[in-house]
């Protein structure tokens, strides 16, 4: 026989092989669990202790099915921006076109440091409510509530254009204002609890409210701070609809008018006025104008 030189198919360890036909100058490498001096000796190009590893996500070497070190082709880990790509999955952008791409906020997939697809983070106070968030500055509305963008209407900021008239309360979105609320002097942005709007508040109105105002106004104060309405005595067209007097709501073809509860209202004037002596020097009066004869007492009736 001949004594043959060692080749890279001849079925046994010879050479520079690191295991039978394999590793060393061989041009094939070495599979997991088999003897190696180092890394490049391993298909995986991982040699640890003299063994060839088989390829992890985590070995800091390219191997297996992975786009980059340690990254995509499975990895949990997605590739940078600029690696090549087959699958949108390979990138930790999501997004993959012959390469992975940078984040962006018009991308359509959730990425960099957004909250919710292409809102938040970078791309600022964006997320609509339901859309996730960390903190208030990710969300259009201006809250933040356990991971979730809140209603405009419950976000304590008053939003003029969502219709509030006062904060998270008013218009046609948001519930109706409470007592002592701003309401857009329209009773329709103001509770059962507090119906009518007075000097653009929420108030509750009943006969007791006026005791603490002059003469010449119609007071509402629901039990807080009056609020009193100035209006002319006895000049009904000077009342306003809707002030809040019941005992008079009913005067001057439905607008109020500032005299007492006994009085009425003269159709047959020019200018329609409140007549307190129709029962004679017993009705009370306030001013001179309100008594017939045109004397009105010190003691509040209308004299001779």
């Amino acid at each position: 026989g001949v004594c043959q030189a060692p080749t890279c198919n001849d079925g046994v360890r010879n050479g520079t092989e690191t295991d039978t036909d394999c590793g060393g100058t061989c041009p094939q490498d070495c599979a997991a669990g088999r003897a190696c001096g180092n890394g490049a000796d391993c298909i995986s190009g991982v040699c640890t202790n003299n063994v060839c590893q088989a390829p992890t996500c985590v070995d800091a070497v390219r191997n297996g099915n992975e786009k980059g070190v340690d990254c995509g082709g499975g990895c949990p880990t997605g590739c940078a921006a600029g690696t090549a790509c087959d699958l949108a999955s390979d990138c930790a952008s999501l997004v993959c076109n012959v390469t992975c791409q940078a984040p962006t906020c018009n991308d359509g997939v959730e990425n960099g440091d957004e909250t919710d697809v292409d809102c938040g983070g970078a791309c600022g106070a964006t997320c609509v409510e339901g859309e996730a968030c960390v903190d208030n500055g990710d969300c259009a509305t201006g809250l933040c509530t356990n991971g979730t963008c809140a209603a405009l209407c419950a976000n304590g900021i008053l939003d003029a254009g969502n219709g509030e008239t006062d904060v998270d309360c008013g218009g046609a979105n948001c519930a109706p204002c409470g007592l002592g609320e701003a309401c857009g002097n329209n009773d329709a942005n103001c509770g059962a609890a507090a119906p009518q709007c007075v000097a653009n508040a929420c108030q509750v109105c009943d006969p007791a409210d006026h005791a603490g105002c002059g003469a010449n106004q119609l007071c509402c104060d629901g039990g807080g701070a009056p609020a009193c309405q100035n209006a002319t005595t006895n000049d009904c067209t000077a009342c306003a609809d809707g002030a809040c007097d019941p005992l008079r709501a009913n005067l001057c073809a439905g607008r109020t008018c500032l005299c007492g509860a006994e009085a009425a209202c003269d159709p047959q004037s020019n200018t329609p006025k409140c007549i307190v002596d129709q029962n004679g020097a017993s009705c009370g009066c306030e001013v001179d104008g309100d008594c017939e004869s045109g004397n009105c007492l010190g003691n509040g009736t209308c004299g001779m």
